[in-house]
């Protein structure tokens, strides 16, 4: 995702939905492993490939300023070529690169690695970003529901909203890995970490419910009552209008609540996953290193401040270009 954030970088449509559809398969392959079909081979394959070329595209522009295509044109001695003709050269390229890597990869053979031997900084980034993704469009969809006027949907969504923020998470993670498969049909067991997932994207989302909603108030009547008047529907009034605003208005709060996740996923090691802090703790029980206690939990400590620094440094980097307001 870093030729996203360069400004001299082109095709960053393209790069941001090869980011989306197509890196999560092959990171998916990587760190879990196992077999692969035919369907997982060609979205691994074409992962690569995509890979490979933005990198490279990013590498060229910050040396010559034009992009890949640009460039590879100029290597093949057309300055002026048609658009069709960059077009079949950039296509057969693709078809080549994807024929050789998809024989490449064939022989990958990647042990499959069961989620009970996850852990560390792997499971602690797996658990915060999962729940950082979910946490927003719930909130979204909650804080709508919390504000809509059928009386239904209105309190049931009240009702999940308080549930979930009138207990502390760690009872949450408890009530998800210890109270409700009791409530399971005997003989069926439950992955601990898609409980432990689903609960912290829950819970989390509830609390960005509240921010969100918090956005919304921060806008004036007038400007929905504006979009009413030029035709508008509710929906438009509030994707097109309303909405951008009040997210936009709430970058502090909302990233202080991922970084505020991202910690809190700490609370996993109580209930028998090893995280990057489980992992810590466990190293001075090693027989080697009795007694080392102060190190790895600096370490710990460095590690997670330089992601939240770095979290933090990015949100006020985005408030400050998407800030439509005086400038001081």
């Amino acid at each position: 995702m870093a030729p996203l954030w360069l400004p001299w970088v082109r095709a960053k449509v393209f790069i941001g939905l090869t980011t989306v559809f197509l890196y999560p398969f092959l990171a998916g392959y990587l760190f879990a492993g196992g077999g692969k079909g035919i369907f997982m081979q060609v979205m691994v394959t074409a992962a690569i490939v995509c890979l490979a070329g933005n990198t490279t595209h990013s590498i060229v522009g910050v040396f010559t300023g034009r992009g890949l295509p640009e460039c590879l044109i100029r290597l093949l001695g057309k300055t002026a070529a048609s658009e069709k003709y960059q077009r079949n050269i950039l296509l057969g390229i693709l078809g080549l690169s994807f024929a050789v890597v998809y024989i490449w990869q064939m022989g990958w053979n990647v042990e499959a690695v069961p989620w009970t031997r996850w852990g560390g900084l792997f499971l602690t980034l797996v658990i915060s970003g999962i729940g950082i993704a979910s946490a927003l469009p719930g909130g979204i969809i909650l804080a709508l529901g919390r504000r809509s006027r059928l009386p239904v949907i209105r309190v049931l969504s009240t009702s999940f909203i308080e549930l979930f923020r009138s207990v502390p998470l760690i009872t949450v993670l408890f009530m998800a890995t210890t109270m409700f498969p009791l409530f399971m049909p005997e003989g069926i067991v439950l992955n601990k970490l898609i409980q432990v997932i689903i609960a912290v994207c829950l819970f989390n989302a509830c609390y960005m419910a509240e921010t969100v909603r918090a956005g919304l108030q921060a806008i004036p009547k007038g400007q929905a009552e504006g979009a009413h008047t030029i035709g508008l529907g509710y929906w438009g009034t509030m994707g097109l209008i309303i909405m951008p605003q009040a997210l936009k208005h709430m970058i502090p709060n909302i990233v202080g609540s991922f970084i505020g996740l991202l910690k809190d996923t700490t609370l996993v090691s109580i209930i028998g996953l090893f995280d990057i802090l489980g992992m810590l703790r466990s190293i001075s029980r090693d027989t080697p290193w009795l007694g080392l206690h102060k190190e790895p939990l600096v370490f710990g400590a460095a590690l997670f401040f330089l992601i939240c620094f770095s979290m933090s440094k990015y949100s006020r980097r985005l408030e400050m270009e998407l800030s439509t307001g005086h400038k001081k």
